[in-house]
């Protein structure tokens, strides 16, 4: 049999891999692609095999020492067969490919280097994930009776939920299908297993994407390519298990499918065995079996797990439309140990999915943009015809790998060999202030080619709406937003900080002040002292060394008809002004005998550019400001006081963001640490959601 016929067997005896060509998964410049086929088109292979869904993975590092995984179709399996079922494997496996696109630059998913063949085989190249699947560590995290103790399961199942959370709010919801203990990893770069243990937070990945889908898909292609996709028996849901019911094309598309199977994942951690116990079961018929049937019971260790076991037994459900979504399984777990929180299904959550303004959400493909680049292209692109040739069976152009890489902003080791990342979320804070002093050393122009070029704006000069994740220095996860370049000027007068930022997680839960404000406001506000004092005590040291104070502009009066009001503040730590998020607004837009509103609040600052590329509204609600904290959602406070309800109270009112993102929520007194809906008995805390500078 020749090595076409049978890559599989030859390329996994050999230790040289000479692929016959590839696309990386990024725009290249003609300059750069000598080299990219250089760190690419010839690898070591430093692992034999490793079998996965549909494809097989090794262990590979090129001639520069970088390392990657490599991933092929297993078409040894089909060998011999026809060629439709050969294209199908082949188109099934660009399909991965496309999936995982999609969210390479999304938090836990592997990053992906491009596309290409090796003996007529083609091939993936991957980050190489470092760490042990959740399978491997099992016996190292700690024990309670037969499986791992309570807080610990809820710790993975929060840090799982939360990937699977950003997935689904791409422009088409990613639907892994396949996770098992096999196929979630823990991360250990970064830090080691018994570090996130003891501070039950866990690095997870996603791997293997050979089941994967994007809703909704061509149901031809969905029927075609689903002869090899399915779940692992002991953690699937039914639907994953049978290919014979009447709409289960559909019911295959839904990220419910992964509520089942985490929540199937859990139940196994916390008891030390699957649900159903598959494995031990002689049934005829799995999909049957989990139909009818319900999961063995699960009674909980102690009573602090009742609502840790709760929250798992609602994702094990046959019916979809009665397991929660990423974002309600993500709330139950949080509050699980929690006091005076609902059980699951004792009322209904009204809570709204966030938009996620997240991680590498703006790499969802936008197709309509890739069949624009390859109309543009495909001139240029002469070369890649022989590629197209390759792909034919799967009815899938190598012009539209380079498309796609366009449309995801996709970046490789050609980029980062440059230090140059995938974009704002990636860079360390060391990498990001180095970035600020060079962008606020430019001028306008040269700063806005230098954040381009490092991804902190996008092609068209938008800002990057990827969120920096890290840690506070007692350990909470945080996030945090660019909001513009030279956008603010130094309170020393030499000129303007390089990068502003915002943190979208809340310091703490506070009021403004203690007592009630007379004819003072921002400028004499504890929350101010306890920002530039404390809080920056939270922040990651390398940070909080680095902060640029600045000069900002506030009614510093509270009650007030003019703009004199208006002084400013060197702060370094700060709240943002009701004008820095909407703009400037016509007075007109108020009632008459109120555009003084307008004339003071107009003073205090411009807008930043991605609050202008959000197209707010400025009196009602805007998914982009909305912000939780612990899960639920809450008030941010504003600098900026009201000024006719400070005049009409006879003591300063400030403005805050509401629970629903309106930036002009109704003001109230800066004593109140929390505020309970009248309407609804709802209560939402008022939180300090800082802006910084470097």
């Amino acid at each position: 049999m020749s090595d076409t016929e049978n890559p599989a067997s030859d390329i996994s005896s050999c230790d040289v891999i000479e692929l016959d060509w590839f696309d990386t998964a990024f725009a290249l410049e003609p300059a750069q692609e000598d080299e990219a086929k250089r760190r690419f088109m010839t690898l070591l292979a430093e692992s034999g095999p490793a079998q996965g869904n549909i494809g097989c993975v090794r262990r590979v590092r090129n001639a520069f020492g970088e390392t990657f995984a490599l991933k092929y179709p297993d078409l040894a399996s089909v060998a011999g067969s026809a060629d439709v079922v050969r294209n199908a494997r082949v188109a099934s496996f660009f399909e991965e490919y496309r999936n995982q696109l999609a969210v390479a630059q999304l938090h836990g998913f592997p990053h992906v280097y491009g596309y290409g063949s090796m003996k007529g085989t083609p091939a993936i190249a991957m980050e190489w994930v470092c760490g042990s699947t959740l399978a491997a560590v099992t016996p190292q995290r700690p024990p309670e009776g037969d499986g791992v103790a309570g807080a610990t399961v809820c710790a993975l199942g929060i840090a799982i939920a939360e990937v699977l959370e950003g997935a689904v709010h791409l422009d088409h919801p990613f639907v892994h299908r396949d996770l098992s203990p096999a196929n979630i990893m823990v991360r250990t770069d970064r830090h080691d297993l018994a570090r996130q243990v003891d501070r039950g937070a866990f690095d997870v990945c996603l791997i293997d994407m050979g089941s994967s889908t994007r809703a909704v898909q061509d149901a031809s292609f969905t029927m075609l390519s689903d002869i090899w996709r399915n779940g692992t028996p002991e953690y699937a849901a039914p639907e994953m298990l049978t290919r014979d019911v009447p709409g289960v094309g559909l019911l295959r598309q839904s990220p419910s499918i992964d509520i089942y199977a985490l929540c199937s994942v859990l139940y196994e951690l916390y008891a030390g065995h699957t649900p159903f116990r598959i494995s031990e079961a002689a049934v005829p018929s799995y999909y049957l079996h989990k139909m009818k049937s319900d999961p063995l019971p699960l009674a909980p260790r102690e009573a602090a797990d009742e609502r840790l076991v709760a929250a798992i037994l609602s994702g094990i459900r046959a019916d979809q439309a009665e397991r929660p979504s990423a974002h309600e399984l993500l709330k139950l777990l949080r509050h699980a140990y929690d006091e005076n929180v609902c059980m699951p299904g004792t009322a209904p959550t009204d809570t709204p999915s966030p938009t996620y303004v997240d991680e590498g959400a703006h790499l969802a493909i936008d197709w309509q943009e890739v069949h624009r680049k390859e109309a543009e292209q495909r001139h240029a692109l002469k070369r890649a015809r022989t590629r197209r040739a390759v792909l034919a069976g799967a009815g899938a152009a190598a012009v539209g790998l380079v498309a796609a890489g366009i449309a995801t902003r996709g970046f490789g080791i050609v980029d980062r060999m440059r230090g140059i990342k995938g974009s704002f979320a990636e860079y360390s804070w060391e990498e990001l202030i180095d970035l600020a002093g060079r962008i606020a050393a430019a001028s306008d122009d040269e700063a806005a080619r230098i954040a381009t070029e490092h991804r902190l704006l996008n092609a068209d000069g938008t800002v990057c709406r990827a969120l920096k994740r890290f840690e506070l220095a007692d350990g909470t996860p945080a996030t945090a937003q660019l909001l513009g370049l030279r956008a603010d000027e130094r309170a020393d007068g030499t000129g303007v900080s390089g990068l502003t930022l915002l943190l979208n997680t809340p310091l703490a839960a506070r009021a403004m002040h203690p007592d009630a404000m007379v004819q003072a406001a921002w400028e004499a506000s504890e929350a101010r002292a306890w920002l530039d004092g404390d809080a920056r005590e939270l922040l990651p040291r390398e940070l909080a060394d680095a902060l640029v104070p600045v000069r900002k502009m506030t009614n510093n009066a509270g009650a007030a008809t003019d703009a004199s009001c208006v002084t400013a503040t060197e702060d370094t730590l700060w709240l943002p002004s009701y004008a820095e998020i909407v703009g400037k607004r016509e007075l007109s837009s108020f009632n008459s005998g109120y555009e003084y509103i307008g004339a003071v609040m107009n003073e205090e600052g411009l807008q930043y550019q991605a609050f202008l590329e959000m197209n707010l509204s400025f009196n009602q609600a805007n998914e982009p400001l909305r912000r939780t904290r612990d899960g639920d959602p809450c008030f941010w406070w504003l600098r900026s006081p009201s000024p006719d309800v400070s005049l009409e109270r006879g003591e300063t009112f400030f403005n805050r963001v509401g629970p629903n993102g309106d930036p002009f929520h109704y003001a109230c007194e800066p004593t109140l640490e929390q505020t309970t809906d009248e309407d609804t008995g709802d209560t939402y805390v008022n939180t300090l959601m800082p802006g910084f500078c470097l």
